[in-house]
């Protein structure tokens, strides 16, 4: 199965807790579909992905919780930052001519940018999808590994 989603019609991902890992697995295909700057774009994340969400360490979760509004952006960053934002083919594709192809790899100001966007659309107000972008940006292993 595959879940689709929009931005007017936006879906979480379907998911299942791995405790021994003490992450997520992604148990159906997830694809994101867009238009920016007249480009028709696609976000396509095959089942069986594991992530830690939004990598908010349980004795936060008061604060800041890593599901709700947050788990379709955190499984495109977390695959992003994975992939240094080269995602394997046929995982970010652009529509050309009517012809889906691949697209151009991402930089972190893109992936952060996605991720609080898909933020507001899974349904975080703007200041906490900024505020988790902002957590994000500041959390220390991010800040050697921009890709």
């Amino acid at each position: 199965m595959t879940t689709y989603s929009t931005p007017d019609n936006f879906k979480q991902p379907v998911l299942q807790y791995m405790a021994g890992k003490n992450d997520f697995v992604l148990i159906e295909d997830y694809v994101f579909t867009w238009t920016l700057a007249g480009i028709e774009r696609k976000l396509y994340f095959p089942a069986g992905q594991d992530y830690d969400k939004a990598s908010v360490p349980p004795i936060l979760w008061g604060l800041a919780r890593p599901d709700g509004p947050f788990e379709a952006s955190s499984l495109a960053h977390d695959l992003l930052w994975l992939y240094k934002g080269k995602l394997p083919k046929g995982w970010y594709q652009t529509k050309v001519n009517g012809q889906w192809e691949d697209g151009a790899p991402w930089n972190t100001k893109q992936s952060n940018d996605l991720f609080e966007w898909m933020s507001v659309l899974g349904g975080a107000s703007k200041a906490k999808a900024k505020m988790y972008r902002t957590f994000v940006e500041l959390y220390p292993p991010n800040w050697f590994k921009r890709f």
